[in-house]
């Protein structure tokens, strides 16, 4: 791009005869390809967001999704897709497949923790969540507890495992990790055969 001070010694030099300065050319910034950049974490969040929202539908269109091979061409017609189905209601029943735990979601604002647990005697059957902030624990409540719980539904191990491997504590029990196998896992072998993995 020529400045103007540029554009003045072209012409100073033009009039004398004289071989003008270079001119400076920047190439323009890449364009982004929304059908090969990987989607945003914005994206992802905002699919699990509106699944929990639509209910049975949503769980099977988001089936087999992998999230981490997810475009953001793919990504916005998922989203599209989720917008049309029929918003749920009666959420306050469902029940999202969470074990209790702590958990680590990765986010654009880097990694966030998160607590849930299964409510007790009037509360039995609701989950609830709780978001660290440094020793403090604050509760998350309607769509962004439900957003949270289904973004920690769509893969309950590798949040869990995260969050071990962050923390350097178990999911589970919240013990320590200080075998190595166990902290590379973020888990022990004991609540890792409690869970299944």
């Amino acid at each position: 791009m020529m400045t103007e001070e540029m554009t003045r010694e072209a012409l100073v030099a033009s009039i004398m005869g004289m071989t003008p300065p270079p001119v400076e050319r920047t190439s323009p910034p890449p364009k982004k390809d929304w059908k090969v950049d990987p989607a945003s974490a914005s994206q992802i969040n905002y699919i699990h967001s509106l699944a929990a929202t639509r209910g049975s539908g949503a769980t099977q269109m988001l089936a087999g999704v992998d999230y981490s091979a997810l475009t953001k061409g793919a990504a916005s017609a998922l989203i599209d897709a989720l917008k049309a189905l029929p918003v749920v209601t009666s959420t306050a029943s469902f029940k999202f497949a969470v074990p209790e735990g702590e958990y680590a979601l990765r986010t654009d604002e880097g990694i966030k923790f998160y607590t849930v647990s299964e409510g007790k005697g009037k509360w039995a059957g609701m989950q609830f969540v709780s978001v660290h902030a440094s020793d403090e624990r604050y509760s998350l409540k309607g769509e962004s507890r439900k957003s949270v719980l289904a973004q920690i539904a769509a893969d309950p191990k590798a949040a869990a495992v995260l969050y071990g491997i962050e923390t350097n504590h178990c999911f589970r029990c919240g013990k320590e990790l200080t075998d190595e196998a166990s902290r590379a896992a973020g888990i022990g072998p004991v609540c890792a055969k409690k869970s299944g993995w």
